[in-house]
């Protein structure tokens, strides 16, 4: 994939619990990434927008999520925590699903931004 910087996929709970809190915590992670700018983050529950406006079934988003998954190179897997609202979800049908399709295709599933950040500094560079 890209040897300069690796392509990394997040991988977070969206059905269960509160969506819109979930999306914003994958949005945050996405955006802490960007800037650290060690990685391209990839954030799939961007579809929600988009299927607030054009709703599609639950496996549809699932099949559209592996597709982009493919091209990436590292998975991170979070939860998500607002720990001001009481809230943590961690359980995550579609997460667990596509950590099994980088798992299944040799690809490092991280579950962590500290752990992430160690494999990163081991990155192949170009």
């Amino acid at each position: 994939m890209n040897s300069i910087k690796p392509y990394v996929y997040i991988a977070s709970p969206y059905s269960k619990g509160d969506q819109a809190l979930n999306v914003r915590s994958a949005m945050a992670t996405f955006d802490f990434l960007l800037t650290k700018g060690s990685c391209i983050p990839v954030c799939p529950l961007w579809a929600h927008f988009q299927h607030l406006t054009f709703p599609h079934h639950y496996a549809t988003w699932l099949s559209y999520s592996l597709s982009i998954a493919k091209l990436c190179d590292i998975c991170l897997r979070v939860p998500v925590r607002y720990t001001e609202l009481h809230y943590f979800q961690q359980d995550s049908p579609g997460a667990d699903f596509e950590i099994s399709h980088f798992e299944k295709h040799g690809k490092p599933v991280v579950y962590s931004l500290l752990e992430l950040d160690s494999l990163l500094r081991t990155w192949p560079q170009a």
